[in-house]
């Protein structure tokens, strides 16, 4: 389990750790660029702190060379004009001043804002890294385990195809059996075996009941008798007991499985599903437990003998679009739909092109 969980996490875990690496390394730049611009933004400020000093300088100087008296006297109070007019030009180099030294204080914070948010990005990208380098490195050596455990039958992980496409990827993916070695194989087969030995020992101690509900269940498919729905159910469960699948048309199933309820069939299995609409589906549907359904949705579309008259008509009865006709769709188109996996055909001159093909084994 540890070693599957390895190889099936390396991918995610490489991916994570190249984009941790990205964001460290982005995050270094910026770390960089931004201290280039603090030294920048620290000069400036220092050389507008000194004009600023050199203009309160300057006003203590004039304060103190204020005029006095007798030169306002001898000048008839120019002096004093003079002064006033040189304080008030002073005055406003301060203001300037003061506002340029306030714009770099207020452009280094922001610097200094920027750069720490940058370093704590630096130091959680580097963080990261180191996580998942020590995941990586944990994941790698449960792999390396693994692939000295089970040899060449220790699957690659799905970056072994990543590359590939077309026919170079199937036969690889088609020969290889993830897991699947000789003491595997025999414990499976033995496993196989006991079960068998198992079906065996009950139908032989239970042989009286099991021919009675084989008998009910061949008078009912041959129409002499329609024993009640809990014991044609107990007639079908026997059969199953016995024969592991039942190979059948839609057509027939409303005969061959009337009386049961919903989910009443562990697995119902629709191969060339292509090529059935969907309405003759739902009943077998509804009465399985699970469905897989198997199909090419580029085989011929569903024959249906109800003419297009018909159809429409039907489609206007019950209000559904035309998509939902019998002619238009198909059970692997429904199935393909409600499919998470998936992909989309390559060629875009394709005439499927744009038809999504739920989990396609080849595309």
């Amino acid at each position: 389990a540890g070693a599957a969980l390895a190889v099936s996490r390396l991918p995610a875990l490489r991916r994570d750790a190249a984009a941790a690496y990205d964001a460290a390394r982005a995050a270094d730049d910026r770390l960089r660029t931004l201290a280039g611009r603090r030294v920048a933004a620290e000069r400036t400020l220092r050389d507008a702190w000194h004009r600023y000093g050199r203009v309160l300088q300057a006003q203590d100087a004039h304060t103190r060379a204020r005029p006095r008296l007798p030169a306002l006297l001898a000048t008839r109070f120019g002096a004093r004009r003079e002064w006033l007019a040189r304080q008030a030009s002073l005055e406003q180099a301060r203001r300037d001043h003061a506002a340029v030294t306030d714009s770099a204080q207020w452009a280094l914070a922001q610097i200094q804002a920027e750069f720490a948010a940058a370093a704590g990005e630096r130091t959680a990208a580097g963080a990261a890294l180191r996580r998942l380098g020590d995941e990586c490195a944990v994941a790698q050596e449960a792999a390396s385990s693994g692939r000295q455990r089970w040899g060449a039958h220790f699957p690659p992980g799905p970056e072994l195809f990543a590359d590939l496409s077309g026919d170079r990827a199937g036969p690889r993916r088609e020969l290889a059996a993830p897991w699947a070695d000789e003491e595997f194989a025999a414990a499976r087969t033995e496993l196989f075996l006991a079960a068998l030995a198992l079906h065996k020992a009950l139908i032989s101690a239970q042989s009286r009941r099991v021919r009675r509900n084989l008998n009910a269940l061949a008078g009912f498919l041959g129409g002499k008798d329609r024993p009640d729905d809990a014991a044609l159910l107990a007639a079908w469960q026997t059969l199953f007991l016995l024969v592991p699948a039942v190979s059948a048309t839609f057509a027939s199933l409303p005969a061959m499985s009337g009386g049961l309820g919903a989910e009443s069939i562990g697995w119902l299995l629709v191969v060339e599903a292509g090529q059935a609409p969907p309405q003759q589906a739902a009943g077998a549907i509804w009465r399985a437990r699970r469905t897989v359904v198997v199909g090419d949705p580029r085989q011929l579309e569903p024959a249906v003998t109800l003419p297009w008259g018909g159809q429409r008509a039907l489609l206007r009865l019950f209000g559904a679009d035309e998509e939902w006709a019998p002619s238009r769709t198909s059970v692997q188109r429904v199935a393909d739909r409600l499919m998470r996996h998936g992909t989309l055909p390559r060629d875009p001159a394709d005439p499927e092109a744009g038809l999504w093909a739920g989990l396609p084994l080849s595309f």
